[in-house]
């Protein structure tokens, strides 16, 4: 189930999906405008790190905009990499994977849930549980993904799913 947006980042009318006492959004199609995001080059001059990169300072932006704290960026372990671990601000721990793409047109945008498939997941939820071993407390911990589209001259597209996977463990 998916909460309509508005497309600048708000709920917009209509049914919502609650949980506890607060709605929780868990799909947003938001335009971040490329302006005030500190990108020194366009995204076609960037080699795909860098451009991982961007995508990556956009997505802790955002996350910082909604109320989110960064605890990690690129947080590595023998498992793999977390791209962002926040702090909602209920304290759930978030790992967000980001995905960033480059498109000709924005009907090519990233469909994120796609591009994270059961072994990303997987590999995921070892990250996290080698975090919080690590952790001086525990914590609820949700697994978010962020898609990212962009293109020269144009305002970066984000698909942000929260809750996109969830682990048994």
């Amino acid at each position: 189930m998916f909460i309509r947006d508005d497309g600048e980042g708000r709920p917009g009318s209509g049914p919502g999906l609650c949980e506890g006492r607060e709605e929780l959004e868990l799909h947003r199609m938001i335009r971040l405008p490329r302006c005030g995001y500190g990108l020194a080059q366009a995204f076609s001059a960037m080699g795909t790190k860098e451009l991982g990169r961007a995508g990556e300072s956009l997505v802790c932006r955002f996350l910082e905009a909604t109320g989110n704290e960064i605890v990690e960026r690129n947080w590595t372990c023998p498992r793999g990499e977390a791209d962002i671990i926040a702090r909602a601000q209920d304290g759930t721990l978030v790992f967000v994977e980001v995905k960033t793409r480059r498109v000709e047109r924005f009907e090519d945008d990233v469909v994120p849930e796609l591009l994270v498939g059961e072994a990303k997941q997987q590999r995921y939820l070892g990250i996290a549980g080698e975090y919080l071993s690590r952790a001086e407390r525990t914590a609820l911990v949700r697994f978010d993904v962020a898609g990212l589209s962009v293109k020269d001259g144009e305002d970066a597209r984000l698909h942000y799913i929260n809750g996109a996977f969830w682990g048994d463990r």
